[in-house]
């Protein structure tokens, strides 16, 4: 049972490319072999030079069977002598099987990008007609949460409710509250819906709240030292956030494009977990649809094509957010006062100052 439990936690490690490489991508590939089998046999059966030829020499004719798990279970009556039939669970012709192996492959890239938009169509994957629409439900009711600036009001209220500590009636219960939490703040796990640590572009809170990004160890510090002018990431800047001071999240060095933060920090959980070592501003952003861009202005970005970061074999876009301003926290400029930070997409966190 340990081995097995062992085992399960390192399984629950595995990050967003061993996903992708040990799971899309191989069943993606399998797939599509089958989808070229299928192919090479029809075009074998089809072959006119077979009609001028013998019947001896001919393909035999196979009469597949699709969605048929073996070889038992095709149908033949009691005493029957079985006939020689070839089997498959994969239905469809290999056109079919082509696009299933490239919708498989899609989905594997939704995963990463943890995009709607990057899912395909659902139905060529066996699901009910207008399954697709579930995302543009998922988006409306955000969009419908989000402009309600009375309903975004109370969201914060319910952060700080839930941090702070119940009111007693009782002034000497009151005041050693106080004095407790003066010496040491008492840690209280908060948890929202994943919606709110999933926002879209176009959510309207982007206008309204401060934002800190996450970036891990050395990236920051060469950001801010002005070695590094482009950061690089798999999704675009909100357009809100372009020229806008965002404070930077100093995180611990970890795995290449893998959030080693929770969802909500708190506390001591803050000044546990990052440093706000300082501010930037992002003026545009570069699209780099092509790797050859991309790896030409590495002395911008300072990614080695080694690296994590680099560009990969199924990569399809990376967003460089230009820098032109940044700054440091120091003495002459105080680091912002924090009461919590909230994941809201990816590496952007708002921050709910201290009241």
């Amino acid at each position: 049972l340990s081995r097995n439990k062992k085992d399960s936690m390192q399984h629950s490690k595995m990050n967003d490319n061993d996903v992708l490489n040990s799971i899309y991508l191989p069943m993606s590939e399998m797939i599509g072999e089958r989808s070229h089998i299928r192919m090479l046999w029809h075009q074998r059966e089809n072959d006119k030079l077979f009609k001028s030829m013998p019947l001896e020499y001919r393909p035999i004719v196979v009469p597949f069977q699709f969605n048929v798990a073996s070889r038992d279970q095709v149908g033949t009556k009691k005493g029957d002598i079985p006939k020689e039939v070839g089997t498959s669970p994969l239905n469809g012709s290999h056109q079919t099987l082509q696009r299933v192996s490239e919708a498989v492959k899609q989905l594997g890239v939704a995963f990463m990008s943890q995009k709607y938009s990057d899912l395909p169509d659902m139905e060529i994957l066996g699901f009910p007609k207008g399954t697709s629409s579930v995302k543009e439900t998922t988006e409306e009711k955000i969009e419908k949460y989000d402009e309600d600036v009375k309903t975004e009001n109370i969201e914060e209220e319910s952060i700080s409710t839930k941090v702070a500590h119940d009111k007693s009636s009782d002034a000497v219960q009151q005041k050693e509250q106080q004095e407790t939490r003066q010496c040491k703040p008492e840690k209280v796990i908060v948890t929202l819906d994943a919606s709110e640590h999933t926002k879209n572009l176009e959510w309207s809170g982007w206008k309204k709240h401060s934002f800190g990004l996450e970036m891990q160890r050395p990236w920051a510090g060469l950001l801010l030292k002005g070695n590094k002018t482009i950061e690089t990431r798999l999704y675009d800047l909100p357009k809100a956030l372009v020229g806008k001071r965002i404070v930077i999240l100093e995180s611990q060095p970890g795995e290449a494009r893998v959030s080693s933060l929770g969802n909500i920090l708190v506390g001591d959980d803050i000044h546990e977990k990052v440093k706000i070592v300082g501010w930037v501003v992002f003026n545009r952003v570069i699209i780099y649809r092509y790797r050859s861009k991309f790896e030409a202005d590495e002395k911008k970005h300072l990614v080695k094509q080694e690296s994590g970061y680099g560009w990969k074999e199924d990569t399809k876009v990376v967003y460089g957010w230009v820098v032109s301003k940044k700054g440091k926290y120091n003495d002459a400029v105080k680091t912002p006062s924090i009461h919590s930070l909230v994941r809201r997409m990816r590496s952007l966190y708002s921050i709910v100052p201290e009241k």
